[in-house]
């Protein structure tokens, strides 16, 4: 496998050179698929001490939130949640839970998938604060707080 992604990204190699070459239009390095296959091409390869372009691995690939694991949606990203892994966002549910009424929806946020829940919480106060629905009692999931949270609350 590795031997045949190195292969691509030889042939993606020789292609941004050709677009990057001075003789080259200018209008093509604007063109946003061309951004998109450099940036895959920074995120995915490197090239090693000898010179020869080298698949990127594991650890040797740039954080999750820096890179995007789909051309098609660059805002989608790699995410690891306990044993859950996806490719995508994380969406963020608040919803009423008075006895006697109905449950409700009053806020959603939506964030890439490695934004932390944690790093949401005070967003999620202020919003609900701006809309005059910010409960009595948030009752939240242990990733949303922190003690700088609970004394905030």
């Amino acid at each position: 496998m590795r031997e045949r992604a190195e292969e691509f990204g030889r042939d993606g190699q020789k292609l941004l050179t050709a677009v990057w070459a001075a003789d080259a239009p200018a209008r093509l390095r604007m063109l946003p698929h061309v951004e998109i296959l450099r940036r895959v091409w920074i995120h995915q390869y490197y090239w090693d001490p000898e010179g020869q372009l080298r698949w990127r691995e594991g650890t040797a690939l740039p954080p999750a939130s820096l890179r995007f694991d789909s051309p098609y949606d660059t805002d989608a990203h790699y995410c690891v949640k306990r044993d859950v892994q996806w490719s995508g966002y994380r969406v963020h549910f608040t919803e009423s839970c008075d006895q006697d009424l109905p449950h409700l929806v009053t806020h959603v946020a939506t964030t890439i998938a490695p934004v932390q829940d944690g790093q949401l919480t005070a967003k999620i106060h202020d919003d609900l604060a701006t809309r005059r629905l910010a409960p009595a009692e948030h009752i939240v999931d242990t990733a949303y707080l922190s003690p700088g949270h609970i004394e905030r609350a």
